[in-house]
C-alpha cells in the first residue's frame, strides 16, 4: 500500500514561491505518514528566508484531500486514533503556524482532514467543481467543526457536521470563507497569483503580519487592535519598513534585505 508524499519545490517563474503538493492518488487521502510528512514540511519552513509564500495544492482533479484513510481505520481502537490525532493536530498546526503565508489552491474535493487543512490556510481558491464537506459522523467518527468554525459561521457548521451535507465552492464563497471560486484549470494560477501579490512584500514585515494575526485572532477586539499596534510599532524599527515607504514615495519597487 503506497502512503504517498509530499512534494516541495521551489518556482523558478514564481520568486519566493515554494508549491507543497499532497500526493497521495487517486483521492489524496491522510494517512499518519502523510500527516507526518505535511508537519515536517511546514516545520521546515520556520528558517528558510528565500520562501515568502507557500501555494498548497494537491495531485490531480478529483480530490484536494480527500479526508483521512479510512484502509488504516479498519481495525480503529483508541491507541490508534489517539497517535492519529497526535499527528493530525500536529499537520494543522505546523500550517497555520508556518511563518509564511499559505494560499491553498484546492483543485477537487475538500473532506473531513481536507477541509481542515484548507480552513488553516491563509486564503481559499476553489475549483468550480469542489465540494467541501465533513462527513466524519457518516463512518463513525467526529472531527474538524471547530477548525471550519474559524471560517464559517456556527450554525452552519453544526448543520455540516451533524448532517455530513457537502456544498461546494460557491456556498462558500458566499458565506466568506473562499476568496474565489474559478474553473480547476485556473484554480492554480489562481492562487499563484495571489502568492506572487503577497510575496512582492518584504517578507520579515509579511512574517510579523501572520503571526499577529494569528495571535490577535484569539482575541477580543480591544485587546486584538493593542497588540496590532504593538507589533507595528516593532515592524516600524525595520529597515525593510523604511524601505517600503521611501520605494512608495519614490514610486518605485522596493529592494527589500
Amino acid at each position: 500500500m503506497s502512503e504517498g508524499r509530499i512534494a516541495a519545490e521551489m518556482l523558478a517563474d514564481h520568486p519566493g514561491i515554494l508549491m507543497v503538493r499532497v500526493e497521495n492518488p487517486p483521492l489524496n487521502v491522510m494517512s499518519l505518514d502523510q500527516y507526518r510528512l505535511l508537519a515536517e514540511t511546514f516545520d521546515g519552513l520556520e528558517d528558510r528566508k528565500d520562501v515568502r509564500c507557500v501555494v498548497l495544492t494537491a495531485a490531480g482533479e478529483r480530490a484536494f484531500i480527500g479526508g483521512a484513510d479510512l484502509r488504516q481505520l479498519v481495525d480503529r481502537t483508541p491507541k490508534l486514533m489517539l497517535e492519529r490525532g497526535k499527528w493530525a493536530r500536529r499537520a494543522f498546526h505546523s500550517v497555520r503556524d508556518c511563518g509564511v503565508p499559505v494560499v491553498c489552491a484546492v483543485n477537487g474535493s475538500a473532506v473531513g482532514a481536507g477541509l481542515v487543512i484548507a480552513s488553516v490556510c491563509d486564503v481559499i481558491v476553489a475549483s468550480d467543481k469542489a465540494k467541501f464537506a465533513l462527513p466524519e459522523i457518516t463512518v463513525g467518527l467526529l472531527g474538524g467543526a471547530k477548525h471550519l468554525s474559524r471560517i464559517l459561521p456556527e450554525k452552519l457548521v453544526r448543520w455540516m457536521a451533524l448532517t455530513g451535507t457537502a456544498v461546494d465552492g460557491e456556498f462558500m464563497r458566499q458565506h466568506g470563507a473562499v476568496h474565489s471560486v474559478v474553473p480547476v484549470t485556473e484554480v492554480l494560477p489562481c492562487a499563484l497569483a495571489i502568492a506572487a501579490r503577497i510575496a512582492q512584500h518584504s517578507g520579515a514585515i509579511s512574517r510579523l503580519l501572520k503571526d499577529c494575526l494569528d495571535v490577535s485572532d484569539e482575541l477580543p477586539l480591544r485587546e486584538g487592535f493593542r497588540l496590532e499596534q504593538l507589533f507595528t510599532a516593532l515592524v516600524s524599527g525595520m529597515p525593510d519598513s523604511a524601505e517600503a515607504a521611501n520605494a512608495w514615495l519614490e514610486k518605485r519597487a522596493p529592494r527589500f534585505e
